[in-house]
């Protein structure tokens, strides 16, 4: 139990974060309206909306002014995009790719680089990179996604089996190059703050993003926030045992979800040789649209081992929604039709479910990455 009083100052944060988010979900919204949908009185509103107005990051709309219940023209307010920006980094295997945002979470200025095992390089380069994004831009913070099990707080990424990483701190040595704040994160998760953001959940405080890709993941979104666990390493989808008839999995069990639906063991099964980043899943596409059985089959019992394991996640945490995203599920209805039919027969009878698929494409991970640096900005400071 946190028996820690709240002072008044973390009251005033709490208030503000509450007020941004409503800004950031509605577009647009009235002072007056902010004051009936959250219950603060007009005078905390005012003085809250006049401190972020001061700041530079909302605006008023006196273009489109709207009538209060009092009958008086209401201003609207919605954030300033241009106020500040953010850098997102999405490291994968053997490539990184980073992108500057705006406070809405429009991408520019995207590019992406290749790297090899040497880490230190790596953050040499990732620095040098950063320096020219940085460069003449009113930079509020860098977020960055990363395979693996993170430390937030430190900045620390603990173990990444992907990356061959372990215990390297990525925080610090950019912070004190660039002198701005750095969050590092699972991967996973950022992708599901991206979709919290500016995706599919962005007026949904409780879902699950699944991600099928290399391996399987899944960022659980509670109450608004990330859960992460007591020891950082919730969401691991991938490695629940769906079938103790399967195959040895890399994590050292059998039969875990990633040996039936991750695009490396789909692409095992129906080529018998290991993943060729993107070419290999289109491929496999190409062939069901042919017709060919085999990958038919090889989908379709991928697909039902994904509900197997989506239908635990739903069970236990019983969430508004699932959203997926993923290079998996771009072979479509072959892969989705099983998936559904298969969750659906195991859910509980009360338990309805949202199956939603991501709309941030392949720069999921970007505007991921961007939004926990907003997040760390806007939520995480007592002054702005």
């Amino acid at each position: 139990m946190n028996l820690r009083g709240v002072n008044h100052q973390l009251v005033k944060i709490k208030n503000r974060n509450l007020i941004l988010r409503l800004i950031y979900e509605r577009g647009s919204i009235s002072r007056q309206e902010i004051s009936r949908l959250i219950g603060l009185t007009p005078a905390t509103v005012t003085n809250i909306t006049g401190e972020l107005l001061e700041k530079g990051f909302i605006t008023e709309l006196s273009n489109f002014r709207e009538k209060s219940s009092a009958g008086r023209k209401a201003v609207p307010l919605a954030i300033n995009p241009t106020a500040g920006y953010v850098i997102g980094v999405d490291i994968r295997p053997k490539i990184v790719r980073m992108s500057i945002s705006d406070l809405l979470g429009r991408l520019s200025n995207i590019e992406s680089f290749p790297y090899n095992s040497n880490r230190d390089e790596l953050i040499e380069t990732l620095v040098e990179k950063l320096q020219v994004l940085t460069e003449d831009r009113d930079i509020l913070g860098i977020g960055i996604g990363v395979p693996g099990l993170v430390d937030s707080s430190s900045g620390e990424v603990k173990i990444s089996p992907n990356l061959g990483w372990k215990n390297l701190n990525l925080s610090g040595p950019i912070e004190k190059s660039l002198r701005i704040p750095v969050t590092v994160e699972n991967n996973v998760r950022v992708m599901a703050l991206g979709e919290r953001w500016f995706g599919k959940g962005k007026k949904s405080d409780n879902f699950i993003l699944v991600y099928v890709s290399l391996g399987v993941g899944s960022g659980i979104v509670i109450s608004g926030k990330i859960y992460k666990g007591i020891n950082n390493s919730a969401g691991e989808i991938g490695h629940t045992v769906v079938s103790e008839d399967g195959e040895l999995c890399n994590c050292g069990k059998k039969g875990c979800l990633e040996t039936f639906a991750s695009a490396r063991a789909i692409v095992k099964n129906f080529k018998g040789t290991s993943l060729d980043e993107d070419s290999d899943i289109d491929e496999i596409k190409s062939a069901i649209e042919k017709g060919d059985k085999r990958a038919i089959e090889i989908v379709n019992r991928a697909g039902h081992y994904l509900g197997v394991g989506i239908s635990n996640l739903v069970n236990i945490l019983d969430p508004e929604m699932i959203i997926l995203a993923g290079r998996v599920i771009r072979l479509g209805k072959t892969l989705l039709f099983p998936m559904r039919e298969s969750l659906e027969s195991r859910l509980f009878s009360t338990n309805k479910i949202r199956i939603e698929i991501s709309e941030l494409g392949k720069e999921i991970g970007l505007y991921g990455a961007s939004a926990l640096a907003l997040e760390k900005f806007f939520y995480d400071k007592e002054e702005l």
